[in-house]
């Protein structure tokens, strides 16, 4: 019974432990993202009642959370030591989704500036697109960041004798950056595709019309190409020529 109580009161103390580097790791993200933008979030929430803001933050945080939950879902190594590596690799999610939002900017829509369309022409439709970017990026980082390592070679880290927490953290950078960059690389190739098979010009109808049903639309297509990508990437790391 004693046996009992304890390991009870042991999970109920880690699992406070990681819903407070939950917490930190929100504030966080959103500490990055009130520097980056380039007008003040709460601002915009406030005194401008800003809808097409609101919609895209509800991307950006459901998306940290999406890479965070996967992060504490990994296998364990130790307490102290999932510890140390939930914060780093929460910290390298906040940084690639920010990225990636950066990338999808230019690429996926190089025909108008997206920030000035939500904060300046409060541009729901523009926002519910920026809110289905956040959460397909989201959705292959968490793969991303979570990848195990392969048990026989990690990567040549290995041979260098360096401790195995360490030679973990840096193959599962590598890692991380690799399958970032394919995720990102499926993600442009889509929309890329997915521009030809429409009969409209998504970028056009958002910026132009502010066409909410076309946001919607172009935000399901890519949240779904966000989850064949996952699906793709959910395999055990083999070699750098073969995921699967």
């Amino acid at each position: 019974m004693n046996e009992v109580f304890s390991n009870f009161f042991s999970q109920t103390a880690h699992g406070a432990v990681f819903i407070a580097i939950g917490l930190i790791v929100f504030t966080l993200a959103k500490i990055v993202k009130d520097l980056i933008e380039p007008e003040s979030i709460d601002d915009h929430l406030t005194s401008k009642d800003n809808f097409a803001v609101a919609v895209s933050m509800v991307g950006y945080y459901f998306g940290i959370i999406i890479i965070f939950i996967a992060i504490i879902s990994s296998p364990g190594r130790g307490f102290f030591t999932d510890i140390w590596m939930v914060v780093y690799f929460s910290i390298i999610g906040i940084l690639l989704l920010n990225i990636s939002h950066f990338i999808n900017d230019k690429l996926i829509f190089p025909k108008f500036e997206m920030l000035k369309e939500i904060y300046d022409n409060r541009n729901i439709a523009a926002g519910v697109a920026v809110f289905g970017n956040y959460i397909a990026s989201s959705l292959f980082l968490a793969v991303a960041l979570t990848g195990e390592p392969g048990k026989e070679n990690l990567i040549g880290f290995k041979s260098l004798n360096l401790h195995s927490d360490v030679a973990i953290i840096l193959e599962g950078t590598i890692l991380s950056l690799v399958f970032f960059v394919i995720g990102q690389i499926a993600q442009v190739t889509f929309v890329i595709y997915y521009s030809k098979i429409i009969s409209y010009n998504y970028q056009l109808e958002i910026r132009n019309n502010k066409n909410i049903a076309v946001g919607i639309s172009f935000a399901g297509a890519i949240i779904a190409i966000g989850i064949i990508v996952t699906r793709t990437l959910r395999q055990d790391f083999v070699s750098f020529a073969e995921t699967g």
